[in-house]
């Protein structure tokens, strides 16, 4: 096992262990280990010395840092994936941000909605239906986690260039319309607010 194996479901309950203050460090590496290698956690109380420490090097990368080198991916399964920010519409901007909330305090947020908020950005082979955004996040759990991480984090940086671009654009032709140093200042701020924080 290694990262490109691993699903976008396995990686949020290997987070959610990893994270959970209620455990120490060899009850996570007991209950991952479980969870990876499909064992129960009694099985792998049970393992020998030699046999734990066979299977925890093997898994042992899960607690280091996530891979860079994986490119991210244009098309999985029955999905492509809206890479360009300007073809997002505005449903499924709304829906991204309610799947956002709270991530700018707790980063913990983006790991347990990753599904969904992929979810905002596939077009489906037969076609976008907004009522089946569940149905396609919990088939999004099943995708290769690395893979989807580097789209989700290629997609982020694209936003928040267009963004960052966007900003200025809007408030030089809020000084060409008349609008006051103030209401530019309080209308950026808002704007910011609604984009993300970006």
């Amino acid at each position: 096992m290694n990262w490109k194996t691993i699903t976008v479901e396995q990686y949020q309950e290997v987070y959610r262990i990893i994270t959970d203050t209620a455990f120490d460090d060899f009850e996570k590496e007991v209950q991952v280990c479980a969870l990876l290698a499909d064992l129960t956690e009694r099985q792998v109380e049970e393992l020998t010395l030699d046999q734990y420490k066979e299977l925890k090097g093997k898994l042992d990368f899960v607690f280091g840092t996530i891979l860079a080198e994986q490119k991210r991916m244009n098309k999985w399964k029955g999905y492509t994936f809206i890479l360009d920010v300007r073809k997002l519409d505005v449903g499924r901007y709304i829906t991204l941000q309610h799947f956002l909330k709270g991530a700018e305090k707790d980063g913990g947020v983006l790991v347990k909605n990753l599904h969904n908020l992929a979810a905002c950005l596939v077009i489906p082979d037969d076609g976008y239906d907004s009522a089946k955004h569940t149905d396609y996040a919990e088939e999004l759990k099943d995708c290769p986690f690395l893979a989807l991480y580097h789209t989700m984090v290629f997609f982020c940086n694209v936003y928040n260039l267009s963004i960052r671009t966007l900003l200025p654009y809007l408030e030089e032709e809020a000084k060409a319309k008349g609008a006051t140093p103030s209401q530019i200042s309080e209308a950026m701020t808002h704007l910011q607010k609604g984009l993300v924080g970006y």
